[in-house]
């Protein structure tokens, strides 16, 4: 599958466990899911330094208006990359650069009346006059403003690529359906004493739908009942995330790019707030 942004899926933030959870930290304050994540620091799982920067930007509004991405797990590369926002009536416009080229990236969400994506398209333009269709993606949500249907299209004419499908419980995703050449199934559960501090909501992207309450604990693969991934957090004296571990792959996780901005088995990263 391949939805806007180049992401593993286009979807709302999946919520996070910590296995070194503590009876102090059972009960967030209510200002701790509402803070807006200001820093996300990735780290390579075998060296543990630090491989990519990110700093998150905002307006009045708490809504997302840029993105700067730094550092590349070749020292050597020196390309910062910039994520910006621009936010009209009923669309969202993403322009995607960086520091080494003159080419650009831009994906146009249309959005419904309650101000949600209902769909994207793709472009990459190799000079403003130049562009190339990529892809395209639509969206539907339930009444909750959870994301139920994702459909990735291949072509400007609307050949399907790949339809996903979500399944929640008590406002925790605890089910996900890839139907493409093959169905695929995975299935995730919550530690629902610990709320989520790294939802759309926290990095100015309620656009694309709620998250979940509580945090996710681990992911399973339904054919086989087999672990794809774990987790492990640390939280702050507010608690809220500062370090995730991921104890698999993340191209198998539902995470929104944002929060997991690099693919590599094993990460480390660690979150800063405003």
């Amino acid at each position: 599958m391949k939805p806007c942004f180049s992401l593993t899926i286009l979807v709302l933030i999946i919520s996070f466990s910590s296995c070194n959870k503590d009876s102090s930290s059972s009960h967030p304050s209510d200002t701790s899911v509402d803070a807006l994540v200001k820093t996300i620091q990735v780290f390579d799982s075998m060296s543990l330094q630090a491989v990519k920067f990110n700093t998150l930007y905002y307006d009045s509004q708490k809504r997302l208006t840029r993105i700067v991405e730094s550092g590349n797990s070749d020292p050597s590369d020196t390309t910062v990359f910039y994520h910006d926002f621009y936010y009209y009536t009923n669309k969202v416009i993403l322009l995607k650069t960086k520091s080494t080229s003159s080419a650009y990236d831009k994906v146009t969400f249309i959005l419904n009346s309650k101000g949600l994506a209902e769909s994207c398209a793709y472009y990459r333009f190799l000079t403003p006059a130049d562009s190339i269709f990529e892809y395209s993606t639509s969206f539907e949500y339930d009444a909750d403003g959870f994301l139920l249907k994702q459909t990735d299209y291949s072509s400007p004419d609307y050949t399907i690529n790949a339809v996903t499908t979500f399944i929640y419980s008590k406002n925790n995703l605890i089910s996900m359906t890839l139907h493409s050449l093959f169905t695929h199934t995975m299935n995730y559960t919550h530690d629902e004493e610990h709320l989520n501090t790294l939802g759309n909501k926290n990095c100015g992207v309620g656009f694309f739908g709620r998250s979940d309450s509580y945090l996710l604990m681990n992911i399973k693969d339904d054919s086989t009942n087999s672990p794809v991934a774990g987790f492990d957090y640390q939280l702050d004296p507010n608690y809220r995330i500062s370090q995730m571990h991921i104890r698999g792959y993340s191209r198998s996780i539902a995470y929104n790019w944002i929060i997991v901005p690099y693919n590599s088995p094993n990460q480390v990263l660690t979150y800063t707030y405003y």
